[in-house]
């Protein structure tokens, strides 16, 4: 089998990464909790436990309410590999190994940013993501900063 080879110029690669930049910046996700949650940041590694469900309390006190979107939404594709560092699959699979074992129950998927704004509204313990270009929607929610 003959193997070819093609060069590309340094302006269309310029232009294809920043397509490429713009595209990501454009998915990227903004992790939200409940107003009177008194975090403000969090690192990736401490979103992970969380979304992971290692952790299950807010400063050992409030319980930990996860809610997600879609998997094929923009606000999981700005979320699952750039935040949490794996797949919306491999998190379906973490979770649905945790339900079968009797252990959790996984988060449940709102398929609208109004319903997630609503539940993380109500719940002072609930944590969840919103695509950038929804962040309108969910101005009455806390942002926190991933680290």
């Amino acid at each position: 089998m003959k193997r070819r080879s093609f060069m590309i110029g340094s302006s269309t690669l310029a232009a294809v990464l920043a397509t490429s930049n713009q595209a990501y910046a454009a998915a990227a996700a903004i992790v939200v909790v409940h107003p009177r949650n008194p975090t403000n940041s969090l690192t990736k590694p401490q979103l992970r436990a969380l979304f992971l469900g290692s952790v299950g309390f807010w400063h050992g006190v409030v319980p930990v309410k996860l809610l997600r979107r879609p998997p094929d939404s923009a606000a999981s594709l700005g979320f699952f590999e750039p935040l949490l560092g794996m797949t919306p699959g491999a998190f379906q699979a973490h979770w649905d190994k945790l339900q079968l074992s009797g252990k959790a129950i996984a988060p449940p998927i709102l398929d609208s940013v109004d319903e997630l704004v609503a539940k993380i509204g109500g719940i002072p313990g609930a944590i969840g993501f919103v695509g950038q270009d929804e962040l309108g929607s969910a101005a009455q929610l806390k942002k926190l900063e991933i680290k």
